[in-house]
C-alpha cells in the first residue's frame, strides 16, 4: 500500500515549487548587487623608505596586474619631508599594451600631507574593459627641485605578481607602496531571473515526472525521500534525540556546553594569536568565532556519523530500517548543536560591534551545504569503519592536519598568491570563507563562491551514496 495518494502527491510537489519561488525571490533581495558586482581592495605592501625626490624629468613608472573590471579608488603614500613643497604632480594610468591613457589628472603637491596616504582616484570609476590587465602608474612632475619635492615609500625587497618598478627608464627591484580599489562585474547577478526561472522550469519537470512515476507504480529519488520520512518519522525523530540528549549525559551544565564549548574555545585562542601572536585580522573574535562553530560542527557531525552503523549494530541486525537513517540523524543531531552555538556567536557580534546586514541570511545557504557535504563525508567514513575499526583513529588524525590546514585562526594572505590553490582544495575554506564575507563584509558572496559549496556538496553526497549503496549489504556479515 502506498503511503501516498496521488492527490497528496502533487500538493507536496505544488509545496516544493511554491517554496523554490519565495526562496528565489528573498535571495536576490537579500543579496543584492552582491551576486552582480563584487567589490575589492588590493592591500598596500608597507615601504620602509623613500624612492629619492621627484623633481623635474623624473618618471616613475610602476606596472602593475590587475583582473577586473573597474578601479574604483588608487592610494598612494607619499612623503613631504615634512615640509611645504610646491609644483604639480602628473599621475597617469596606461594599458599596458595599446598604451591607452586610462586615466589622467595633475596635483597641487602642497595639497599632499607628510606620510598620509593620498587617493589619486576618488571622482570616478577607471574603466577596464576590453584592456590587456597589465597596467603602469606614470607619475612625473613640474616645478620642482631639489629640496622642493616629495618622494614615494617603497619597498626594494617586494615585487608583486611578476611586476616592475622603472625609474628614469632603468629598471629597479622592488614596488612603490600603493593600493587600489576594484569592481568585477559578473554575468550569473545580470541574468540571475532567467537562471532562476531556468532552474524553476527544471525544478517543474521533474515534479511532473515524479508524479508520472507514482501513477505508473514506478520508483524516483524524490518518491523514495519523501516516503521514507513519512513512513519513519517516528523513529527519525527518536534517533536524533537520542543521540543530541546522549551526548552530554550525565554533565552537569548538560546542553549548556553547545552554547559554552565555541565560546570558552575562542577566548582562549583569541588570547592566544592576537596577544602572544600578534594577529592583526580585521574583527578577529567574530573571523576566529565563525570558524571556531563552522569547524567545529564539522568535526563533531563526523566525529558522531563515523560509528553511527557500528553503534546501532543491535537494531540494524533485528530490525529492518534503512540503514543510512542511521548516519543521517546523527548529522542532524550535530546540525542542532550548530543552531545552538550561533548564540554565542551572535553575542560576540554585538559585543564587537559589527554592522550588521541582511547578507547575514546568507549564511543558511552555506550551513545547508555543509550539512551536504558532512553527510556524505559519514556516509564514507561510516561505510568504512564497518569493515575497517581503526577509521576513527586514522579519523583524528586527519581532522586535526584538516584543522590546521583551515585558516581558522590565522589569515588567508598566509600562503602567497602561486600557494592559494592549496586553500582552494580545501572545502571547509570555501564554506568557512562564503559565511566571513557574509557576516563580517556584509554583502553577497561572490558567484563562484556559492559554486564552490555547491561542488564540494554534491561531489561529497554523490561519492558518500555510492560507497554506502555498494557496501550496505555487506554490513551484516562485519557487524
Amino acid at each position: 500500500m502506498k503511503p501516498f495518494n496521488e492527490i497528496e502527491i502533487k500538493r507536496i510537489g505544488i509545496k516544493i515549487i511554491l517554496v523554490y519561488i519565495l526562496c528565489a525571490i528573498i535571495f536576490k533581495f537579500i543579496a543584492g548587487d552582491g551576486i552582480k558586482l563584487q567589490r575589492g581592495y588590493e592591500e598596500p605592501i608597507s615601504g620602509p623608505i623613500v624612492i629619492g625626490e621627484i623633481t623635474d624629468g623624473t618618471i616613475i613608472r610602476q606596472d602593475f596586474l590587475l583582473d577586473k573590471d573597474s578601479i574604483t579608488s588608487f592610494v598612494i603614500y607619499p612623503t613631504t619631508y615634512n615640509r611645504s613643497n610646491s609644483g604639480e604632480i602628473f599621475i597617469d594610468i596606461i594599458d599596458g599594451e595599446s598604451k591607452n591613457i586610462l586615466y589622467s589628472k595633475s596635483y597641487d603637491v602642497s595639497s599632499l600631507e607628510d606620510n598620509k596616504p593620498f587617493e589619486i582616484i576618488s571622482d570616478k570609476a577607471v574603466n577596464l574593459t576590453n584592456t590587456s590587465g597589465k597596467y603602469s602608474l606614470v607619475i612625473k612632475s613640474e616645478g620642482a627641485y631639489t629640496g622642493n619635492a616629495i618622494s614615494l615609500w617603497y619597498n626594494p625587497e617586494f615585487t608583486k605578481n611578476g611586476t616592475g618598478l622603472i625609474l628614469n627608464n632603468t629598471p629597479i627591484d622592488g614596488e612603490i607602496s600603493f593600493s587600489l580599489g576594484y569592481e568585477e562585474y559578473f554575468l550569473f547577478g545580470e541574468y540571475y531571473p532567467y537562471f532562476a526561472t531556468l532552474l524553476g522550469i527544471i525544478l517543474v519537470l521533474y515534479i511532473i515526472n515524479a508524479n508520472r512515476k507514482f501513477n505508473h507504480n514506478k520508483n524516483s529519488l524524490l518518491l523514495m525521500c519523501i516516503t521514507v520520512f513519512y513512513k519513519y518519522n517516528f523513529l527519525i525523530k527518536q534517533l536524533v534525540s537520542r543521540d543530541f540528549k546522549g551526548k552530554y549525559k550525565r554533565s552537569i551544565l548538560g546542553l549548556f556546553w553547545s552554547f559554552l564549548n565555541p565560546l570558552l574555545t575562542m577566548i582562549v585562542q583569541y588570547v592566544v594569536f592576537s596577544t602572544i601572536f600578534k594577529s592583526n585580522i580585521v574583527n578577529f573574535p567574530v573571523y576566529l568565532m565563525i570558524g571556531i562553530v563552522m569547524f567545529g560542527f564539522f568535526t563533531e557531525s563526523v566525529s558522531m556519523g563515523l560509528t553511527s552503523i557500528v553503534g546501532n549494530a543491535g537494531l540494524i541486525t533485528k530490525v529492518y530500517v534503512p540503514k543510512y537513517i542511521y548516519p543521517f540523524t546523527r548529522v542532524v543531531s550535530s546540525l542542532i548543536n550548530l543552531m545552538i552555538s550561533l548564540i554565542p556567536l551572535m553575542i560576540v557580534i554585538l559585543i564587537t560591534r559589527l554592522e550588521l546586514s541582511l547578507s547575514i541570511f546568507l549564511v543558511i545557504f552555506s550551513i545547508i551545504t555543509l550539512f551536504v557535504f558532512c553527510l556524505g563525508m559519514v556516509f564514507i567514513l561510516s561505510s568504512a569503519m564497518v569493515f575497517f575499526r581503526d577509521t576513527q583513529f586514522l579519523w583524528n588524525v586527519i581532522s586535526l592536519i584538516w584543522m590546521y590546514a583551515t585558516p581558522l585562526f590565522y589569515p588567508e594572505t598566509i600562503l602567497p598568491e602561486k600557494l592559494s590553490f592549496i586553500f582552494k582544495l580545501n572545502p571547509m575554506y570555501h564554506f568557512i570563507r562564503f559565511s566571513r564575507i557574509a557576516i563580517i563584509d556584509g554583502v553577497s558572496p561572490e558567484p563562484k563562491a556559492y559554486l564552490y559549496c555547491i561542488i564540494f556538496s554534491i561531489v561529497s553526497i554523490m561519492l558518500g551514496s555510492f560507497v554506502f549503496k555498494k557496501t550496505q549489504d555487506k554490513f551484516i556479515m562485519y557487524l
